[in-house]
């Protein structure tokens, strides 16, 4: 059925798949090449009716999750020195499948629309969230698919292709241990702060929101090289002037920052203390924005607040 004629049966069959691989995980072992041929190929062409794509990529984000879950069950029985169900053992398909899931994810990535709107839930939006999920399952065996996509297309001519590469790299801060690594190697962080003043406006956005993602989950790599942390300290907020869209996402970065600095007990200084009178000022001002939306008043306020914290 996911090769019916009628796209809506296409869909359904999709469906049915994921709602099935939720209640009979233990059953799939036999069936999962055709599932891998049917989902992964599609992904990849990216060339079906986006409901169907949906649901495509669906079926691994959601074995995924459940394949997450199995795995903390595990540790947890062999931590408590407990007999795991047989029924309930991660098989590890995402682990199995993941070299070419991941080609496949980082294609539809490439179909990102410029006239999308923010928080569109399209087949680029549902791609990056399931190269996420992956990386969690996987950990740094992604490292090596998603490195070779990113440094083909980081600096690309073509704005897509420098999008879908900061964005799959801002997909995988979370599972792979050498992320750090990564990080910091030179040029890294210099590549995304010169891509916050990208021509293109969906460019600018996901890389605010990937070094929102690294302060948030990586902040030492920041905060602990003093030329670094003020560079993009002073990157982010130059982007508070940018259009609301991604002024709201730079805001959100300097949020992740304080909260990542804001330990407890609440300690007397930290690194955001000498900046507080200018960084309050900034965030005021891009609250108070006669184009400001309701995203950015949120983002700046809810970083002012953390800021104060």
């Amino acid at each position: 059925s996911t090769r019916a004629t009628d796209p809506r049966v296409r869909g359904c069959a999709f469906e049915c798949l994921v709602r099935i691989t939720s209640s009979y995980y233990d059953k799939l072992a036999s069936y999962m090449q055709s599932i891998f041929n049917v989902t992964v190929g599609l992904i990849q062409q990216s060339a079906d009716k986006e409901e169907v794509l949906l649901q495509a990529i669906e079926f691994w984000s959601n074995l995924c999750d459940i394949e997450l879950m199995l795995a903390e069950n595990e540790a947890d029985a062999i931590a408590s020195n407990t007999p795991i169900d047989p029924s309930e053992k991660c098989q590890r398909f995402v682990k199995g499948a993941q070299r070419y899931l991941v080609e496949a994810l980082c294609s539809a990535l490439l179909k990102q629309d410029e006239d999308a709107e923010p928080e569109q839930w399209d087949p680029p939006a549902a791609a990056a969230t399931c190269l996420s999920l992956v990386a969690q399952c996987v950990g740094d065996e992604i490292m090596q698919s998603v490195l070779a996509f990113v440094q083909k297309n980081i600096n690309g001519t073509e704005w897509n292709a420098r999008h879908a590469a900061t964005l799959a790299f801002g997909s995988i801060m979370e599972g792979p241990q050498q992320i750090t690594q990564l990080i910091n190697s030179p040029g890294v962080i210099d590549t995304l702060l010169a891509h916050l003043k990208d021509e293109n406006e969906l460019v600018r956005d996901t890389t605010a929101w990937t070094l929102g993602r690294i302060l948030m989950l990586h902040h030492t790599s920041i905060t602990t090289v003093p030329d670094r942390f003020q560079k993009v300290v002073a990157g982010l907020v130059a982007g508070f002037k940018d259009v609301p869209r991604v002024a709201a996402v730079c805001c959100w970065g300097i949020g992740n920052l304080a909260g990542s600095l804001n330990s407890r007990p609440t300690p007397a200084t930290s690194l955001l203390s000498p900046f507080f009178e200018p960084l309050a000022g900034e965030l005021l001002t891009a609250a108070d924005r006669a184009d400001a939306d309701k995203a950015l008043r949120g983002a700046a306020y809810a970083a002012l607040s953390a800021l104060v914290s």
